[in-house]
């Protein structure tokens, strides 16, 4: 099994590089990003995204809800999100109740099950926490009660993080069980992965320059650095 992962591009994905994630996909891999895809900012909006179409096109199974996804307005969080195919998510957005958005997705890949948890860094503080609009809860409490939900459901735990390395690495420290954390928001390439517990930490740097290629077979990974 080949996992292509990819983060903070920052509307900087180019057909060209899109080309080369599709022939990935067509060999099998499974594409996933760790948010801050899109080129409009925080609160900022756009026409139309180009990056969500090419990540489309390039057949994207999910994509984790960074920053530059997230509006605190349900209706222009959608809008900002409608050019993609494929779905994004962050178990920690409360209310969660977004077509587009879902807490987690379990796939099957070579007889495995797979259960991809999305996790956002809360972007919602202080003040703005009084007001009706889209929040989110703490992600690693979050994260620790879906991994007991899907305890008996999956082979294998994938996290697909937002939150930046300090908290990836806390999140390694309270899993248990073998798993991949695929995360983002520094805009850090790993030169390699950071193992701890039975968890492997990947980053792949920023603005469509690299990715992570990473090859699991139950009880063995193992990953490369693939300029794009």
């Amino acid at each position: 099994m080949l996992i292509v992962h990819t983060s903070d591009m920052h509307g900087k994905l180019s057909p060209q590089k899109a080309k080369k994630l599709l022939h990935f996909k067509r060999q099998g891999a499974i594409l996933l990003d760790s948010g801050d895809a899109l080129s409009a900012g925080n609160l900022d909006i756009r026409w139309r995204e180009r990056t969500l179409r090419l990540m489309s096109l390039a057949g994207y199974t999910a994509g984790a809800v960074g920053n530059r996804e997230f509006h605190p307005i349900k209706f222009l969080l959608k809008w900002k999100l409608r050019d993609s195919n494929f779905p994004h998510l962050s178990a920690n957005l409360i209310p969660n109740n977004i077509d587009s958005i879902l807490p987690y997705l379990i796939i099957g890949s070579d007889g495995y099950r797979m259960g991809i948890i999305g996790l956002t860094l809360p972007q919602v503080k202080g003040f703005w926490k009084r007001f009706p609009i889209l929040q989110f809860s703490e992600p690693i409490p979050c994260a620790l009660k879906l991994v007991e939900k899907l305890k008996g459901e999956i082979d294998f735990l994938i996290f697909l993080t937002h939150l930046g390395i300090a908290r990836d690495v806390m999140l390694a420290k309270e899993i248990k069980r073998e798993s991949l954390i695929l995360g983002g928001h520094n805009h850090l390439l790993l030169g390699e992965p950071v193992v701890i517990n039975n968890s492997h930490i990947f980053h792949p740097g920023c603005y469509a320059e690299h990715c992570w290629l990473i090859e699991f077979e139950k009880g063995r990974i193992k990953g490369w650095i693939e300029k794009l």
